[in-house]
């Protein structure tokens, strides 16, 4: 199995209620998710309202909440999938809020096979 964090994609995906946050990361060819102890599932596509972090860690992570608490106030989102921070790069991310309609400021996206770590408090803070 080749191992290491360089080069994979990596994801928060988080319920509509705030109340459930997973780790996710795609598979590569060879990654043995059942020795690692993993649950393999799927973040489900469609359209999503997008907002694009950028700054050095940690201060990006802090924008993360209060961001994603102001997105999603939208009256067409969609609360049946997960809001997902898209983590491009190290000082860029990208905060999908899933919408019911098409609109100039969504985005569509392809359901992404990912390998979810067990479920953690840690990761994504809500405002409060």
């Amino acid at each position: 199995m080749r191992s290491g964090v360089r080069g994979r994609k990596y994801y928060g995906a988080f319920d509509a209620d705030g109340d459930e946050y997973r780790v996710c990361v795609n598979l590569r060819e060879g990654d043995d998710a059942e020795a690692l102890g993993l649950e393999v599932g799927t973040l489900p596509g469609g359209c999503c309202a997008r907002v694009r972090l950028t700054g050095e860690p940690p201060e990006v992570y802090r924008l993360i909440g209060p961001t994603f608490e102001r997105l999603s106030q939208r009256p067409d989102r969609d609360r049946s999938r997960p809001g997902i921070e898209y983590y491009r790069r190290r000082d860029v991310i990208d905060l999908l809020l899933p919408v019911m309609t098409t609109s100039a400021t969504a985005t569509t996206s392809s359901p992404m096979p990912i390998q979810r770590s067990s479920p953690g408090g840690s990761g994504h803070s809500r405002a409060t």
